[in-house]
């Protein structure tokens, strides 16, 4: 289980930092997404993908791409095309790309320990 959890952290940070490279790069628009999604998958644990999800969960989850989905929409075409370059001029901004990829290291290598902290105590309970 501890291996599996340590292949799983080190898939993530790899897709992650291959995401951020390729958003620095800016050469290919849609692929970095991709990587930074795949990256969050590798983060789920097989007892969360197993577990039934809840009802009220579920709900708040539709109700976001509901509202959210025709918001992205509907503002990537109020916004005039200048202001959607300038930013994305701000987003493959070096310091922005850092800072994310920081910050996207930093909580999975809490949710890392969080699991490696579950897996010693149900050890020591054992």
């Amino acid at each position: 289980m501890q291996n599996s959890r340590d292949i799983r952290f080190g898939v993530a940070v790899l897709l992650f930092t291959l995401g951020c490279g390729i958003l620095y790069a800016g050469s290919v628009a849609g692929l970095s997404p991709i990587f930074f999604g795949s990256a969050a998958f590798f983060t789920i644990e097989r007892r969360e993908w197993k577990r039934q999800v809840p009802r009220s969960e579920a709900w708040k989850t539709i109700a976001l791409v509901v509202v959210a989905l025709p918001a992205i929409i509907f503002l990537s075409k109020l916004l005039p095309d200048s202001a959607n370059k300038e930013m994305e001029q701000v987003i493959r901004y070096p310091a922005v790309i850092g800072l994310l990829w920081l910050m996207f290291l930093w909580a999975l290598f809490r949710k890392w320990r969080q699991g490696r902290r579950a897996v010693v105590a149900e050890q020591g309970a054992g």
